[in-house]
């Protein structure tokens, strides 16, 4: 088996190499996952998605993907509403996408209650998909956070070409740390022994999801 250090290409030739068998010029494509910034409206705008407003329906319709639709229940932790499309192909690039919802407390027990599968998963957690009801309200609330697992892993140089320098940075162990980019609504999961996660989030939501992802990391090293 190769090494996963080996499989850390070059995004630019990758970026050319998709162009190319697509038979289209070489020009700039846009969707990409470093093409992130918070706009004027105060949303982190990426993946032609703003964050904190664009509803589900709204991201299906940009992706025209139907997501799998679940609520996730683990130990003590608060409940969660994820939306997850499956490998997409945003730009040129292939990566997982998975959106996290901005339901109430109450929507979500609802949600539970009325499930109309529960299944327990590899870690930990419970998950409980919706009903078709249900689902006609998930599609009206609000993306408030999306992670994007890449096909291809990052290299450090390949980020600081096209991110820039970190804000901060978050040492897990010797393999994992956290990249911040609070500007882009970015945490970055950089990974030496396997591949990097992209957490994207609402301005509104950025410390939330820091906290949480660091509780998270903090409580697997024990």
């Amino acid at each position: 088996m190769k090494s996963l250090k080996a499989l850390k290409w070059s995004f630019s030739g990758l970026i050319l190499l998709g162009l190319a068998a697509c038979g289209e010029r070489v020009t700039q494509p846009d969707n990409l996952p470093w093409q992130s910034n918070i706009n004027a409206a105060g949303y982190t705008q990426v993946f032609q998605l703003e964050l904190g407003k664009t509803t589900l329906k709204e991201m299906i319709e940009s992706l025209e993907h139907f997501p799998e639709l679940a609520v996730f229940q683990k130990k003590a932790e608060p409940l969660l509403l994820e939306a997850y499309f499956g490998k997409r192909r945003l730009g040129v690039l292939d990566a997982r996408l998975i959106a996290e919802l901005e339901a109430s407390r109450a929507q979500l027990k609802q949600f539970v209650a009325e499930n109309t599968e529960r299944k327990p998963q590899p870690s930990g957690a419970w998950k409980y998909s919706l009903s078709e009801d249900n689902v006609k309200q998930a599609n009206q609330l609000a993306v408030k956070y999306v992670m994007y697992i890449p096909a291809t892993n990052y290299s450090p140089d390949i980020v600081h070409k096209h991110f820039g320098e970190p804000n901060s940075v978050q040492q897990i162990n010797t393999q994992a740390a956290y990249w911040l980019y609070p500007g882009k609504g970015l945490i970055l999961l950089m990974n030496t022994e396997g591949s990097e996660v992209f957490h994207y989030s609402s301005p509104q939501d950025y410390a939330a999801l820091k906290q949480r992802l660091l509780q998270s990391m903090a409580e697997a090293n024990e």
